[in-house]
């Protein structure tokens, strides 16, 4: 994360001019730690103010990817599976906010 950082601070970062960013790190269990970030990213599109098509470019010029490049190992454990843990008080949403397959139904446990 560190040399993420220090990319970001420079002039030709890979989304353009950076305007502000924010990093929290948190630690799960067994302090396995990870950080979530905002990048306020300089002539981006705005929601409710540019075209839902304009956002989709943007987003789809910088974050992109396909499975079949991905190691198989990466793609197991990177994948979302509907579980006990992902609802809360045996809510039939998941609380991760991952859409529910059409062949899915949510089940308590």
């Amino acid at each position: 994360m560190k040399s993420f950082h220090t990319l970001c601070m420079k002039n030709n970062f890979i989304f353009g001019h950076l305007l502000k960013k924010i990093f929290v790190t948190n630690f799960q269990s067994h302090e396995s730690q990870h950080d979530h970030g905002l990048l306020y990213v300089a002539n981006a599109p705005i929601y409710g103010l540019d075209s839902n098509n304009a956002i989709e470019d943007f987003v789809e010029k910088y974050i992109s990817y396909d499975n079949n490049k991905l190691a198989p190992k990466f793609c197991e454990v990177q994948t979302h599976r509907h579980k006990k843990t992902c609802r809360k008080k045996n809510q039939p949403i998941c609380r991760f906010n991952f859409p529910w397959l059409p062949i899915e139904k949510p089940q308590f446990f």
